[in-house]
């Protein structure tokens, strides 16, 4: 699992075994990004929220 945070602070978590990426608000989880292949880490960059896979080369943008 790992965990990043934007500049609204908001807290972005990828879960490996699930293969998802989510954003936890006063609400609950929100799934931005779910599908084949564990994620590998979390960056954000500006307004961008970028994630890699363990069953591919390079990274993805979330959002």
């Amino acid at each position: 699992m790992d965990v990043a945070f934007d500049a609204d602070g908001r807290c972005h978590v990828s879960d490996h075994r699930l293969g998802a990426v989510l954003r936890l608000d006063d609400e609950g989880p929100v799934v931005l990004s779910d599908g084949p292949g564990a994620r590998q880490g979390l960056a954000v960059h500006g307004e961008a929220l970028f994630t890699g896979r363990s069953s591919t080369a390079g990274c993805g943008r979330c959002r």
